[in-house]
C-alpha cells in the first residue's frame, strides 16, 4: 500500500533558507575580507596599457634590481596646488618606485600647507643630525685654514720688514748706482706686495670665519662652501706669491752682486720661505679635498621648499673623501619632474621621463663611476656646452647617467684631461665621433686629423662607436681614411655608395627614391638590437658595411669577432649607388644600379656591426660600427612623428635608444642593456613571428569554431 506523500510546510522553510543564505554570505565576506588582507600583503598591479605606464621600464627594474641598500626617495613639492594631472602623475611614479623594491622608502611632503612646511624645515633638520660627522669634518678643516692662511699672514709681515731691510742693505751697496737703483727697486715693490697680500689673505681668513659661524639658509647647516670659496682665491694666489719670491731670492743668493749684507739678509729668506711656501700649498690641497657635505650639494633644490632627493642613509651617515665618487644625496631636476602644468596626453611623457630621471639618479647612487661619452668631431670651433646640432644626444645620454665631454679633434691633437686614466677611480670611456661635411681644403685637413684621432683610438684598444661619413674619395680610387681603421677589425665600410630604394606612390604613374631607411626589426639577435627591436630607427644616407675574415693583430690575444647589429632585407628596389646625383623621382628609363642584390638567396644588407677583440685577459676592446653619419643630428632625433592620445611621439624613438644602448654595451654594462622608460612611452605593435601568425590562424579558423560546436553538444547531452 502506497504511503501519501509527504510535503515541508513553506514557513519551516523560509527560516532554514534564510540562515543559509546568512552563513553563505558571511562565508564570502569573510572570504573577500582575508583575501584584500592578503593582497595588501604582496601588492600585484597588472598594466594593459598600450605603453605599460603604470610599470617601471625594463631598463629601470634592472637598475632598481641591483639596489641592496636602504634608499629614501622624498618629493617636496607643493602638491595640493598642482593641477590634478600633474599630482596624479607624481604620485603614481613614486608609488611604482616603492612597489619596485623593499630598499626604496618614498616619503611626500605636501609644501603648499603650513603643516607640510614645518615637515619639510624638520626633515631638513633631521638630515643635519644624520651628516653631522661630514659637516664637522668640512668645518674643522676650513677653520685649519683659515688659522694657516692668518699664521701666514703674519709670516709675510715679517718678511716684508726683512725685505725693506734687503732693500736698504742694497741702497747702502757699493754697486753701480744704475743697478742699485734697479735692484733696490725690486725689493721695495717685492716688500710692498708681500704687505698687500697679507692684509688681503688676513681679511679673507676673518671673512670665512664670520660666513662659517652663520647657517646658510634654508639649510640649518653653516656655509662651508662659501667659506671655501672665500679662501681658495686668496690661499692659492698665497701659495703662488710665496713660491715666486722664494724663486727671486735663491736667485739673488746665486748672483755675483750679492755680498755682504744683502746676501745674508737673502739667505735668511731663503731659510724661511719653503716651509711656509709649502704650508700654503697644503692648505689649497686642503681645501680642494675637504670631506664631501651631502647637504651642500642640494642648497639651490630646496630653495623654493621644492625638491626631489634619494638620500642612501648609510652614506650619509659617514665622512666621504672629496675623491669619491659614491654620493649620499643627489637632487634632481625639479623643473624636469614638475612642468608647470599637464595636459592629459602629455602626462604620459612627462611621467617616463620623470621616472628615468629618478631612475639615472639611482644608478649613479650605486655605480661606482658613470660612463663618460666622448664626442670626437672635426669642426671647426668645439660644440660645448650648447652642443648645437646634437644636443637631443647629449640630454638622451644625460638622462641614463653618463656624463659627455668633446675631442674637437680637428684643432685639438690630444683628447681632454678628462678622458685620462684614474687609478683610483677608473671609469668606463666610450668615443662616439661625429660626420663631417667636407666642402673646403680646410675641411679637408680637419678630415684628415679627424681619420687619425679614429685610427689611433681604435688602434690603442678604446671602445668606439664608429659613424660611417659619406666620402667621394672611394669615387675618385683613393681610400678613405675615416674608415681604414675598421680593416684590421674585420669589417670595412663602403663609403663611396649609398643605399638608395624605390619606390612608386600610391595614385602616381612616377617612381620615386628613399634615401632613409625605417627599420622595426634589426634581424639580429644581439643584446643591443633586441633592446631597439619594435622601435622606429631611421637611418639616413646609408653606407653599406662588409664582415670579413681578419686575424689577430700583433698585441691582442685574439682576433676580431664581428657580429651583425642591424641588418635589411635584400629586394629588387634596394640596391648600393655610387652615383650622388640621384635625387627625388627617377629618369623615366631605368637607372644602371651599381650594386644590386635582387636575386632570392642573396645575403641582406649588413648596416650596423658589434665588433669584440680581447687584447689580454683582462681587457677587451669593443666597437660598433652604423653605416649612417646622421643618425644622431637633432634633426633626425628630435624630428616628431604621428600625434597618439594627445600627444606628439618622436619620428624615430629608436635612435637616442640605439645610442644609449651601444654607449652601454661598450662600456661594458651588459646587465644595463634594456629599453628605458622614455622609449617604452612609445605604443609600439611587434611584428608578429611565423609561429604566432600560425597560432593565430589555428585558433580563430578551427579552435574557436571546433570549440563552440563541442559545447553545444555538451549542453545537449546535459540538459536533453
Amino acid at each position: 500500500m502506497n504511503q501519501p506523500a509527504t510535503s515541508t510546510p513553506r514557513g519551516n522553510l523560509r527560516p532554514r533558507l534564510a540562515s543559509q543564505a546568512a552563513v553563505v554570505t558571511f562565508a564570502v565576506v569573510t572570504i573577500c575580507v582575508l583575501g584584500a588582507l592578503l593582497a595588501s600583503l604582496a601588492p600585484v598591479r597588472f598594466d594593459l596599457t598600450a605603453t605599460r605606464e603604470h610599470r617601471l621600464a625594463p631598463q629601470t627594474a634592472a637598475i632598481v634590481a641591483k639596489l641592496n641598500r636602504p634608499l629614501d626617495l622624498v618629493v617636496a613639492a607643493e602638491l595640493s596646488a598642482m593641477d590634478t594631472v600633474t599630482r596624479r602623475r607624481t604620485l603614481d611614479v613614486v608609488e611604482k618606485f616603492g612597489l619596485a623594491s623593499p630598499n626604496i622608502r618614498p616619503t611626500l611632503i605636501d609644501t603648499a600647507s603650513p603643516d607640510g612646511l614645518r615637515k619639510f624645515d624638520a626633515f631638513l633638520t633631521d638630515l643635519a643630525v644624520k651628516t653631522k660627522p661630514a659637516i664637522d669634518a668640512a668645518t674643522a678643516g676650513v677653520t685649519a685654514v683659515a688659522q694657516s692662511a692668518e699664521a701666514t699672514a703674519a709670516y709675510l709681515d715679517e718678511t716684508a720688514r726683512t725685505l725693506e731691510a734687503l732693500r736698504d742693505s742694497v741702497v747702502q751697496s757699493t754697486l753701480p748706482a744704475a743697478q742699485r737703483d734697479q735692484v733696490a727697486g725690486y725689493w721695495n715693490t717685492q716688500a710692498s706686495a708681500a704687505r698687500t697680500l697679507a692684509e688681503d689673505t688676513r681679511q679673507a681668513a676673518a671673512k670665512a670665519r664670520e660666513v662659517l659661524n652663520k647657517v646658510a639658509p634654508p639649510l640649518p647647516i653653516p656655509a662651508i662652501d662659501e667659506s671655501a670659496r672665500i679662501l681658495r682665491g686668496p690661499v692659492s694666489t698665497l701659495a703662488t706669491g710665496l713660491t715666486v719670491l722664494s724663486r727671486a731670492v735663491e736667485q739673488f743668493i746665486l748672483d755675483a752682486s750679492s755680498v755682504g749684507r744683502p746676501r745674508d739678509l737673502a739667505r735668511e729668506l731663503a731659510a724661511s720661505l719653503p716651509s711656509h711656501r709649502d704650508i700654503a700649498a697644503r692648505a689649497v690641497t686642503q681645501l680642494d679635498t675637504l670631506p664631501q657635505v651631502p647637504l651642500l650639494s642640494i642648497a639651490k633644490a630646496v630653495q623654493r621648499s621644492r625638491a626631489v632627493l634619494l638620500i642612501s642613509p648609510d652614506d650619509a651617515a659617514v665622512t666621504t673623501p672629496a675623491s669619491s665618487s659614491r654620493r649620499a644625496i643627489i637632487a634632481l631636476n625639479t623643473d624636469a619632474i614638475f612642468p608647470s602644468a599637464a595636459t592629459e596626453g602629455a602626462a604620459a611623457d612627462d611621467r617616463f621621463r620623470a621616472e628615468q630621471l629618478i631612475a639615472a639618479g639611482i644608478a649613479s647612487m650605486i655605480s661606482s663611476s658613470r660612463p663618460l661619452v666622448v664626442l670626437v668631431h672635426g669642426a671647426p670651433a668645439k660644440a660645448g656646452p650648447a652642443y648645437k646640432g646634437v644636443r637631443t644626444l647629449v640630454d638622451a645620454l644625460s638622462l641614463r647617467g653618463i656624463d659627455v665631454a668633446e675631442w674637437a679633434a680637428g684643432i685639438d691633437a690630444e683628447p681632454p684631461a678628462i678622458v685620462e686614466p684614474d687609478p683610483a677611480h677608473p671609469r668606463p670611456v666610450v668615443y662616439l665621433n661625429l660626420g663631417i661635411d667636407v666642402r673646403s681644403p680646410d675641411d679637408a685637413t680637419r678630415m684628415s686629423k679627424l681619420a687619425s684621432a679614429l685610427t689611433r683610438l681604435v688602434a690603442a684598444g678604446k671602445n668606439v662607436l664608429l659613424s660611417v661619413n659619406r666620402s667621394t674619395l672611394p669615387g675618385a680610387g683613393a681610400q678613405d681614411p675615416l674608415v681604414e681603421c675598421l680593416r684590421p677589425l674585420g669589417l670595412t665600410a663602403d663609403s663611396g655608395r649609398t643605399l638608395y630604394e624605390e619606390t612608386r606612390p600610391m595614385g602616381t604613374a612616377g617612381r620615386d627614391v628613399l634615401f632613409d631607411q625605417i627599420i622595426t626589426d634589426p634581424l639580429t639577435e644581439h643584446p643591443v638590437s633586441a633592446a631597439v627591436s619594435g622601435l622606429r630607427l631611421r637611418l639616413p644616407l646609408i653606407s653599406p658595411l662588409e664582415i670579413a675574415a681578419a686575424s689577430a693583430s700583433p698585441g691582442a690575444e685574439s682576433a676580431p669577432k664581428v657580429t651583425p647589429l642591424i641588418r635589411l632585407a635584400a629586394r629588387p628596389a634596394l640596391w648600393a649607388e655610387a652615383d650622388w646625383n640621384i635625387r627625388q623621382g627617377l629618369p623615366a628609363k631605368d637607372s644602371a644600379r651599381d650594386l644590386a642584390r635582387d636575386k632570392p638567396g642573396d645575403p641582406p644588407w649588413v648596416i650596423g656591426a658589434a665588433i669584440e677583440r680581447r687584447l689580454d685577459p683582462k681587457t677587451t676592446q669593443r666597437v660598433i660600427v652604423i653605416g649612417s653619419a646622421l643618425w644622431v643630428v637633432d634633426s633626425v632625433l628630435a624630428k616628431e612623428g604621428a600625434t597618439v592620445d594627445g600627444r606628439r611621439i618622436l619620428d624615430a624613438p629608436g635612435n637616442a635608444e640605439l645610442a644609449c644602448e651601444s654607449v652601454a654595451w661598450l662600456a661594458g654594462l651588459d646587465d644595463s642593456i634594456a629599453r628605458s622608460a622614455a622609449a617604452q612611452s612609445v605604443p609600439t605593435i611587434p611584428n608578429l613571428s611565423g609561429p604566432q601568425r600560425s597560432a593565430l590562424q589555428w585558433l580563430f579558423v578551427g579552435i574557436i569554431p571546433v570549440g563552440i560546436l563541442l559545447l553545444g553538444v555538451l549542453w545537449r547531452w546535459l540538459w536533453g
